[in-house]
């Protein structure tokens, strides 16, 4: 217990200092704690102390049989009533802070290519843009704009991950008290909030990671196949090629079933399976007019899977050694991954029993590769960057923290312990994720311009009156736009009204007369798939 309370004591004294040290500092050097800088002391302090209540033996054994009996209570009615309050809660909590991440630019460049080109997509993550503008072109006709459609789709995916934490709870937890445990855990780690309505492309890759995750540990039990793990994961890897960074436990997983099953097996199941969606997905998009001239763009062609070893790389901020990074390193995993880095230092030093040495190097392996993904792969990391890319690690630390101390052989110490590190967690997250719901940033979604685009074709092929409409559509939505009054009063001189023409293009020209109130270079331009992809 006194390796997990020593690193409780200093996550505490982290959480109540932080928010003192100056902001340029705290964004430096602390940045996981950013989102707590605005919290009061006394709210600060009580985080502290229900933190900590939840360590004494008997808060945490009253905790433990309550929530026990709500599992148990839940498991005989198949978890049913869980699914309508988790889609409540994941929406009503939905992520209103979109300076998060790259979620502004997504909102305005899937807005913008959706209206113009019909899609946006690169080969990095082709299926995971696609689908998002897929339904946002069939969704926005009824007033959802990008942000509710990433949303709808973020809590779609969070109840999918529902379902799926069932099933690691009960491959990974010994008896019902460990599986509770896994559970708890993998629902309080920072990772969730791509749940929470989030508008990014990582929700649907993760949550094929985490279904791959479940799929292998009954490959390493000697329970299935290897085909369909493998469909699985290289399925995610075409929604993100940030799933390809598992593509090493495949190997791992076509050793252990050529054992058992022979290799020609093993080694069939393992081809067709991670074989079937690269080539579903590099023909589908060329014969929809995306050719495949257009990997020579991705990350993979480039090889920059270790950009911090290349200084010549356009985001590279400081060497892969140096203290700035290991301190960024730290932070996401803080932010993303605490249950999993308590269960790890609690069971450290405690026995375990009953531990399976094919899960358990298959779920460090899983680590390993992940925190190496986080650690080379890019020097951009920080609450504002790409805190949301390298968030997967999360599937790495925590269900191997869960796993081994679901194993320790003293339960009380496993009660206490889990019991402990969900609850601190829980209020982690709440502080996260509290803080991007009621953190609202306004982002100007290009709609205007798109729709300014679309007006100038429909000029130039002729179509007076559908151009008419769509200008004016424009200007419903910004009244300020000279572009689309611009438009409109050629429009309207194309087809005789003089008048009409001659007002629209005076207002045109006040507005002119202020500049551009958005930079036209960035925006008024068909957005297509020769988009640069490095910079999505």
């Amino acid at each position: 217990m006194l390796p997990f309370s020593i690193a409780w004591g200093a996550f505490a004294l982290a959480f109540i200092v932080s928010s003192y040290l100056p902001e340029e500092s705290l964004k430096t050097y602390a940045w996981a704690f950013w989102h707590i800088r605005s919290s009061s002391l006394t709210l600060r302090i009580a985080f502290v102390a229900l933190g900590t209540a939840t360590i004494v033996p008997r808060i945490s054994r009253t905790l433990w049989t309550c929530t026990l009996r709500t599992f148990r209570m839940l498991r005989r009615w198949h978890y049913l009533p869980a699914y309508p309050t988790l889609a409540l809660l994941l929406w009503g909590f939905r992520q209103h802070n979109y300076a998060l991440g790259d979620s502004a630019h997504l909102i305005q460049i899937v807005t913008f290519s959706s209206l113009v080109s019909g899609y946006h997509i690169t080969y990095d993550e082709p299926w995971e843009l696609y689908v998002h503008c897929m339904g946002y072109r069939l969704l926005h006709r009824l007033g959802l704009d990008v942000a509710d459609v990433y949303a709808l789709l973020s809590v779609a995916a969070g109840l999918a991950f529902f379902v799926i934490s069932l099933g690691l709870s009960r491959r990974l937890g010994r008896g019902m008290g460990g599986k509770l445990l896994v559970m708890g855990m993998l629902w309080s780690c920072g990772w969730v909030q791509l749940f929470f309505g989030y508008v990014e492309n990582y929700t649907l890759v993760s949550v094929g990671m985490a279904l791959y995750l479940m799929l292998a540990l009954d490959v390493v039990d000697g329970r299935r196949g290897l085909l369909l793990p493998a469909l699985v994961l290289s399925g995610s890897f075409c929604l993100h090629v940030l799933a390809g960074w598992w593509f090493p436990t495949l190997v791992y997983l076509w050793y252990l079933h050529g054992r058992r099953k022979g290799w020609r097996r093993a080694s069939l199941e393992a081809l067709i399976g991670a074989s079937v969606p690269v080539a579903v997905t590099l023909t589908y998009f060329p014969a929809i007019g995306y050719p495949l001239k257009y990997l020579k763009g991705t990350h993979l062609a480039h090889m920059k899977f270790m950009f911090l070893l290349d200084p010549s790389y356009r985001y590279y901020r400081y060497p892969i050694w140096d203290i700035r990074h290991i301190g960024d390193v730290l932070n996401e995993l803080i932010l993303v991954a605490l249950p999993g880095l308590l269960a790890l230092v609690a069971s450290a030093s405690s026995d375990k029993r009953g531990i399976d040495g094919r899960k358990f190097w298959f779920l460090v392996l899983c680590t390993v590769l992940l925190q190496t993904f986080t650690f080379t792969w890019n020097p951009d990391l920080g609450p504002l960057r790409d805190w949301d890319l390298f968030s997967v690690e999360a599937l790495g630390y925590v269900p191997l923290g869960g796993y081994l101390l679901s194993r320790v052989s003293d339960r009380n110490f496993m009660r206490r312990v889990g019991m402990a590190t969900s609850s601190i967690s829980c209020l982690w997250l709440a502080s996260w994720v509290g803080y991007n719901s009621v953190t609202d940033v306004k982002v100007d979604d290009w709609k205007d311009w798109a729709y300014v685009v679309l007006g100038d074709r429909a000029f130039r092929e002729g179509r007076l009156l559908d151009a008419l409409h769509i200008y004016q559509e424009a200007i419903k939505i910004d009244p300020r736009n000279a572009r689309a009054w611009e438009g409109l009063g050629r429009s309207y001189l194309r087809m005789g009204e003089l008048k009409k023409a001659r007002e629209a293009l005076k207002e045109a020209e006040q507005l002119s007369r202020y500049g551009p109130h958005r930079p036209l270079d960035g925006v008024h331009r068909e957005r297509s798939a020769e988009s640069d992809p490095e910079a999505y």
